[in-house]
């Protein structure tokens, strides 16, 4: 369980380093830094939080299927509560 834990979030560390890079430097878009990275790691926070989610659900059904119903759950109740 820690091992996929830390594998997700290694992997959204480096996706979100990935898309601050393509955003603020060759693509030319001229967006301010501070709001690029504040949205970063907004949605890198919504993609934790259902990724450890569907893990923990996973893990205490013991089953797959509960796993991705529990971050599917987690992902559009946060959706709904934020309004992305």
């Amino acid at each position: 369980m820690l091992e996929c834990t830390l594998g997700l979030v290694l992997r959204m560390a480096f996706l979100s380093a990935v898309v601050l890079v393509a955003v603020s430097g060759p693509s030319g878009l001229d967006v301010d830094a501070g709001h690029t990275a504040a949205g970063v790691l907004f949605f890198a926070g919504l993609a934790l939080l259902s990724g450890t989610a569907a893990l923990l659900g996973g893990v205490m059904a013991g089953r797959r299927v509960w796993g991705i119903g529990v971050g599917a759950a987690v992902a559009v109740l946060a959706r709904r509560d934020v309004g992305v």
